[in-house]
């Protein structure tokens, strides 16, 4: 997210990476759209955040979520726990429906926008036409240094 003001949505926005992304948008310049489906959940969200209410499986709710957004950021685990795959952002529906959003965002002349730990899922959704991709966070990247640091001394 280089391009600072930009209206970004994020769909996903109060699962544990998307509220990181919103704060980061944030933290960045950027105005923020932030797509939950409960009111609830949108209060651990910042207030310079603003919260439209939707659901990314039915269509007919995301109107007023992206008119006038130039980039929308899909958030894996909250759509595959729309989907019926809680924990599971790899199962092939999931896959598939990052794509088929991505594609679906392109049409519609807005920047689709991705978060993966996984460098194959990277390089799909960049060669699928992703625009802005995040291919990491401070968490998993300081975890995965502990957990090769502690193989050494384990042998």
């Amino acid at each position: 997210m280089t391009n600072p003001g930009m209206t970004v949505l994020v769909v996903g926005a109060t699962g544990s990476i998307g509220r990181l992304v919103v704060e980061e948008a944030l933290r960045q310049g950027h105005s923020v759209r932030a797509l939950v489906r409960t009111p609830d959940k949108a209060r651990k969200l910042p207030r310079e955040a603003q919260v439209v209410l939707g659901d990314v499986t039915h269509p007919d709710t995301l109107p007023g979520a992206v008119d006038g957004v130039d980039g929308i950021f899909i958030g894996p685990a909250d759509l595959a726990a729309d989907l019926g795959h809680i924990g599971n952002t790899q199962h092939p529906d999931v896959q598939s429906a990052i794509i088929e959003a991505g594609q679906r965002i392109k049409r519609a002349g807005k920047a689709p926008g991705f978060l993966s730990l996984r460098e194959d899922e990277t390089r799909k959704v960049l060669a699928a036409g992703f625009v802005f991709v995040a291919v990491g966070t401070d968490v998993a990247l300081f975890a995965r240094q502990v957990d090769t640091l502690a193989q050494k001394f384990r042998s």
